[in-house]
């Protein structure tokens, strides 16, 4: 029975009651509209009105929310009839995808029609236009048996009224008709998905009209301003539509989230990727493939670097397109007053293959729940927060593990493995109405609803999180491993933390947003060797910070983990000072003393020359045991007279020289002219013998100052020569053995 004949048969019974009340009671015609009501319902869903005449409440609200205007679904089937007869089931018309690179060839299929009729298929702009010879004259197919049809149509670098098209098909014969709207699109990436400072950000892309110029702008993801090194460049396309240009990662990139456009100049084509510098990022504690299907999260990642006006955050998708009308919604959620649940969420819709951004949407929260938006659930229509997805290179996070390469379709599409659809979201804090806020979790909800039991997080719902900091006092430039253990596994089973980090450094972050269950845990250093853990304190970051467990040793005991918050815990390590103390021995006049003769000493504490020592931080004295023979004379790093400061870190040296002294001989000449002879002192030509000795052969003199003689230590005997007629004597100590630094007289 059709609805026509149901609504007829509606109409007499109600004329036939008012007639002969008497006849039936009131509650059996009750019961014969409730049939007769169930039946129209019934004609109206075989005859497909209500597939494309109702849409769901979350769909209208998402639709009344959204910051950008969105087609609901650009593949959608929309049939008409002819003359007066009843509606005959729609003929959907699909394309293989919603999004198409010039060039590429656009699978168009549909149903519905008469066998064997004659289907009419015409692509053209989605405003009515259709360029001459660019493809858009009506062109003919044959329909199956089964009433199915199925063509191509390539997409022309000719194109110029437009992006949107809109392809459609009409049966000759049983008049029935449909159509499927796609785009054509441009698409960019990076070589990678994370720089450092001053690396080169390699940038290539496809789909831009051949010769045109495009335009490329780098921005903060987070809001803040960029400055000159993020002013738009242009690169010109190929033949092909292609780009390939670079970007040198600027130094206020540094925890960054960035966001780089491509813009066609002429065909109005843009294309976004998204690539960071070091930023916070949180893996699926759960692993790879945790979930079937589209609803898999792979990781999260905040940048705070323009509070407390704005921060960025993104999460991945682990696929790269949605078909069927399917679409992939996730929510982050936010603490704003600092006790682990949520106040708000923001909730961004991507769909279409290749995936594209759908919606924005935010609520307010009612601040009891830290894995939902729990009721009050409050949709805010206005909202200055902005939103984009896009499909990243490189950007999954499991790209690396077999079972995941190997185990996961991705809907079979080709890159899907190590590329994810990345959501980017410019947080602005006057949204939430609060100055600071905490990214808890990115979650996907059934039916795309924040307040539901969460179907997949990024991380475990409920979980508290911990940070280990390590700060590092030491002024080389040395790399070294620092190990943390847990007394519990992370959600993620991870039990042992460690980084390896160069030179001093504050606060860096070992392990960042671990999410553990809540309780208490230990938390210990390995502490290397040639280092010294100074001090180690934990805080949980609530509305006020609290101070949590007891450091002894190189643990601290009773860590508290809390639903939602995060544990801050910072240890810091001063390296221990080396230094070297060098003992040096010149034996150039005679001297035979050698290094052992001469005790080194740092401090009290006696040392051995050439032997590096590990110190302390301070200051200290260098010293040693002296010898009269010897000069003594300290260097190097340390001050003459052996004090030196050591800081963190320090590899210094020190240095003792002792040189051993020449011997000194004073020799007097005397002469006695008691017999009538004229000769004075000088008139005698003296020596002494020694070995290296200073003057040499020398005239006399008379004391008391005679002349100073330096000589080796060793053996000597003086001897003069002079005018005859005098006879020479000679005191003790012109002949015999000197020291090093001895003085005698002769």
């Amino acid at each position: 029975m059709t609805s026509t004949s149901n609504l007829i048969t509606a109409k007499f019974l109600f004329n036939d009651r008012r007639g002969k009340r008497t006849r039936k009671s009131s509650l059996l015609y009750i019961l014969l509209l409730v049939s007769i009501c169930c039946a129209v319902f019934a004609s109206a869903v075989s005859a497909g009105y209500m597939g494309t005449r109702f849409i769901s409440n979350r769909s209208k609200a998402a639709k009344a929310t959204s910051p950008l205007k969105k087609s609901d679904n650009p593949i959608k089937a929309v049939a008409v009839t002819s003359g007066a007869q009843d509606p005959v089931p729609l003929p959907p018309l699909t394309t293989d995808k919603t999004g198409y690179l010039f060039g590429e060839t656009v699978n168009i299929s549909g149903n519905g029609f008469a066998a064997g009729e004659s289907v009419t298929i015409q692509v053209k702009h989605a405003n009515g236009s259709a360029e001459s010879g660019a493809g858009h004259e009506p062109f003919a197919v044959t329909a199956q048996p089964d009433g199915t049809v199925t063509t191509t149509w390539n997409l022309n670098h000719n194109e110029s009224a437009g992006n949107d098209f809109i392809a459609t098909a009409v049966g000759s014969s049983s008049g029935a008709s449909g159509s499927a709207a796609f785009r054509r699109i441009a698409t960019v990436r990076t070589d990678k998905f994370d720089y450092k400072q001053g690396e080169s950000v390699a940038i290539q892309g496809r789909g831009f009209a051949p010769g045109e110029s495009v335009s490329i702008q780098v921005i903060h993801l987070n809001g803040r301003p960029d400055g000159n090194g993020y002013s738009p460049f242009a690169t010109g396309a190929d033949g092909n539509g292609e780009i390939s240009t670079s970007w040198v990662v600027d130094p206020t990139a540094l925890d960054s989230i960035l966001l780089l456009t491509a813009t066609g100049t002429t065909s109005g084509l843009r294309a976004q990727t998204i690539f960071t510098d070091v930023v916070v990022t949180v893996i699926d504690d759960a692993g790879a493939d945790d979930e079937p299907g589209q609803k898999d999260l792979n990781q999260l990642s905040t940048d705070k670097g323009n509070l407390p006006t704005s921060m960025a955050v993104t999460w991945n998708w682990d696929d790269t397109a949605w078909t069927g009308g399917n679409t992939g919604d996730a929510c982050s959620l936010f603490d704003t007053d600092g006790d682990g649940f949520a106040n708000f969420t923001l909730c961004v819709t991507v769909g279409g293959n290749p995936a594209t951004y759908q919606s924005t949407r935010l609520f307010s929260c009612g601040d009891t729940r830290s894995d939902r938006c729990d009721q009050p659930t409050v949709l805010i229509s206005t909202f200055t927060s902005t939103c984009t997805a896009t499909i990243v290179a490189n950007s999954d996070p499991f790209s690396n593990v077999p079972s995941h390469t190997q185990n996961n379709s991705c809907d079979n599409n080709p890159g899907c493995e190590t590329d994810d659809t990345v959501a980017a979201c410019t947080i602005r804090l006057a949204d939430f109405g609060s100055s600071n806020a905490s990214l808890l979790n990115v979650c996907t909800y059934p039916s795309g609803e924040p307040n539901s039991a969460p179907a997949e997080c990024v991380i475990t719902p409920n979980s508290g999180f911990l940070t280990i900091r390590k700060t590092t006092e030491t002024s080389d430039s040395v790399a070294t491993n620092f190990v943390f253990n847990t007394s519990v596994a992370s959600q993620a089973g991870v039990s042992s933390f460690s980084k390896s980090i160069t030179g001093a450094m504050t606060n860096d972050v070992v392990a960042n947003m671990v999410s553990f269950a809540p309780g208490t845990i230990n938390i210990s250093e390995v502490v290397p060797t040639d280092w010294d853990l100074t001090s180690a304190s934990c805080t949980v970051q609530s509305n006020i910070p609290t101070s949590t467990g007891t450091f002894s040793g190189d643990t601290i005991s009773g860590v508290s983990i809390q639903s939602g918050l995060e544990t801050i815990c910072t240890f810091t390590d001063s390296k221990k000072p080396k230094l070297t103390v060098t003992k040096v021995v010149v034996n150039d006049n005679g001297g035979t003393k050698q290094i052992s003769d001469f005790p080194l000493f740092v401090d009290s504490n006696s040392v051995t020359s050439g032997q590096q020592i590990t110190s302390t931080v301070g200051s200290h004295t260098v010293s040693e045991t002296t010898d009269a023979g010897y000069t003594s004379t300290i260097g190097g790093d340390c001050a003459s007279n052996g004090s030196i400061t050591l800081a963190a870190g320090d590899v210094k040296e020190c240095t003792i020289t002792n040189d051993d002294k020449p011997a000194t001989l004073k020799i007097i000449k005397h002469v006695i002219n008691d017999n009538g002879g004229t000769a004075v002192a000088a008139d005698f030509t003296l020596d002494s013998g020694g070995t290296n000795d200073s003057p040499d052969n020398f005239a006399g003199a008379e004391g008391p100052g005679g002349t100073d003689v330096t000589l080796d230590a060793g053996s000597y005997t003086v001897s003069e020569s002079g005018p005859s007629g005098y006879s020479a004597s000679y005191s003790a100590d012109c002949s015999g053995t000197i020291g090093v630094g001895e003085s005698k007289t002769c």
